[in-house]
């Protein structure tokens, strides 16, 4: 093999270690521009890599000149040569100014320049040894594909790692949000007396949940009702614009475009029911249904198998939660991810907020209170244990990501007593020493001043038992209405598991048993 052969194999050879090294920056380049924070030390190895490719270059042009001295047959070889040094001079400088542009961010490729520096000085101790240099650049090619490998792991890490670090920066922000709420209650009173415009307000359609006899509503509750909000609202703010509502204060709830029907739909298909074959008997459908929330729907207080667990557990459902600042689950999360670290479940959820629409709504969401249901919207994201999840919510998703979560007809409630959302509002200490009962909630009504009603049927604890609660007779004030303006007095849902009775049209009979875990305090 005479010398110019060599000399124009040794050319390609160096031609094709240049363009993987290229190739490898360029694709390191714009794999890890995201992560520049945490691969300072590769850009450093690139840097001496292509510095040894620098100095590599300037010995081969010193070869060639001196091949050109002594050997005037290969001119023509030599031109090509000096053309495709041009070529590579060209590429070099774009090259650099990659450089340039990954040093103002950050030094991104350290940890390959020693390694990328050492084979450059091999391959210039084995200039002469072609075959052998060849070799080495395809161990470096494979070498480079394992590192890569590696760091996609570590990339991984790092990236779990970050999200665990902004859900705790969240936290914090949160906790600093929330002392500057209370710590700033005056301005906050004092900034929320603006006067509301009255609404015009979108009917909704009258669905009755199934087929069953509806009690009648009690008027006296009802004008006991208005007359406690209109003195509370006379405690807090102007009684002449405090039952103004303006669209524009529903729109950014959203709470105006709900069509009862799919909220009614949407709770139906959440709720798990069994139905009991009773031939003897002519009650209607809701007498005969048996709803089971804490086995069925949702649940999982018995429940200790992994499973099972997980399988309960799917992306985009809304679930009550314990948040530690209650002993009751009155936080809402929707599930984004669910996996397992170390055998241990963990879910990755994103906490709802709640949306104020209607007068009060505002004071009583500034004041820190819990609201059970309403309009909501995404604000944070954490990773979860399962243990914090109590049972599963109906939650209907509407435009500009907001959520809506209703009571579902069928469902039992634990509503506030002596409910006053001004004045609780106005002092928190109120909703501390509250009362509670226990509701079925029956159907959906609409009428000519609210958006919708819905109506309760109130539920009285049986002597004798620690959970089971029965409806009350229709003639004691068993039933009335709670409008689509008193949302907030809805506290928390409380599943139970309802025993449909055997003696038609005896509702009396019908009972629930609450699950414990969500029993509120006093009962």
């Amino acid at each position: 093999m005479d010398i110019s052969e060599k000399l124009s194999e040794a050319m390609k050879l160096s031609e094709e270690k240049k363009n993987r090294v290229q190739a490898l920056m360029y694709l390191a380049t714009s794999e890890w521009k995201e992560y520049d924070g945490h691969l300072l030390q590769m850009q450093n190895c690139f840097e001496e890599c292509f510095n040894g490719l620098e100095s590599k270059q300037e010995k081969l042009k010193l070869v060639q000149e001196s091949v050109s001295q002594s050997m005037t047959k290969l001119d023509l070889r030599r031109v090509w040569v000096e053309q495709m040094f041009k070529e590579l001079g060209k590429k070099e400088k774009l090259m650099k100014e990659l450089l340039q542009r990954m040093e103002e961010k950050e030094m991104l490729l350290g940890k390959y320049k020693d390694f990328v520096d050492e084979k450059i000085k091999d391959l210039a101790l084995k200039e002469g040894h072609f075959q052998g240099l060849f070799g080495e650049l395809r161990l470096f090619q494979n070498q480079m594909e394992r590192r890569e490998n590696e760091i996609d792991e570590k990339e991984k890490r790092l990236e779990k790692r970050k999200e665990e670090l902004e859900v705790r920066e969240e936290i914090l922000e949160l906790k600093l949000k929330l002392v500057s709420i209370r710590g700033c209650d005056e301005e906050e009173k004092a900034g929320g007396n603006a006067p509301y415009n009255p609404p015009p307000l979108k009917r909704c359609g009258n669905l009755a949940w199934g087929s069953g006899k509806i009690l009648d509503a009690d008027e006296e509750v009802m004008n006991l009702e208005e007359e406690s909000s209109h003195r509370s609202k006379r405690s807090c703010i102007d009684g002449k614009n405090a039952g103004q509502v303006t669209a524009d204060d529903l729109g950014k709830s959203g709470l105006g475009d709900i069509d009862v029907k799919e909220v009614m739909a949407k709770a139906f298909c959440t709720q798990n029911i069994i139905v009991i074959d009773d031939s003897d008997s002519d009650t209607d459908s809701k007498d005969n249904i048996v709803s089971n929330p804490i086995n069925s729907s949702g649940s999982f207080y018995d429940d200790t198998e992994k499973e099972k667990l997980v399988s309960r557990f799917k992306y985009g459902q809304t679930w009550a939660c314990y948040d530690g600042k209650d002993i009751i689950p009155k936080a809402y999360a929707q599930i984004m991810t669910v996996f397992q670290r170390g055998g241990i479940i963990r879910l990755g959820v994103a906490w709802l907020k709640p949306l104020w629409g209607f007068p009060g709504e505002n004071k009583w969401i500034n004041a820190g209170l819990p609201v059970g249901c309403g309009m909501f919207e995404r604000e944070r994201t954490s990773v979860e244990a399962a243990t914090v999840f109590s049972h599963q919510v109906c939650c209907l998703e509407k435009v500009h990501n907001r959520y809506c979560v209703l009571p579902g007809a069928g469902e039992t409630w634990a509503i506030y007593k002596d409910w006053d959302i001004f004045a609780w509002a106005c002092d928190p200490e109120n909703h501390r020493q509250c009362k509670y009962e226990i509701v079925e909630v029956l159907e959906y009504q609409t009428s000519g001043s609210s958006l919708f009603d819905i109506r309760v049927a109130c539920l009285d604890k049986m002597g004798g038992s620690l959970n089971s609660f029965q409806r009350r007779r229709q003639d004691e004030d068993g039933s009335f209405l709670i409008r689509s303006s008193n949302l907030y007095r809805f506290s928390h849902k409380v599943p139970s598991v309802r025993k449909a009775c055997n003696v038609p049209g005896d509702v009396s009979d019908v009972t629930f048993d609450i699950e414990p875990e969500s029993m509120p305090p006093g009962l």
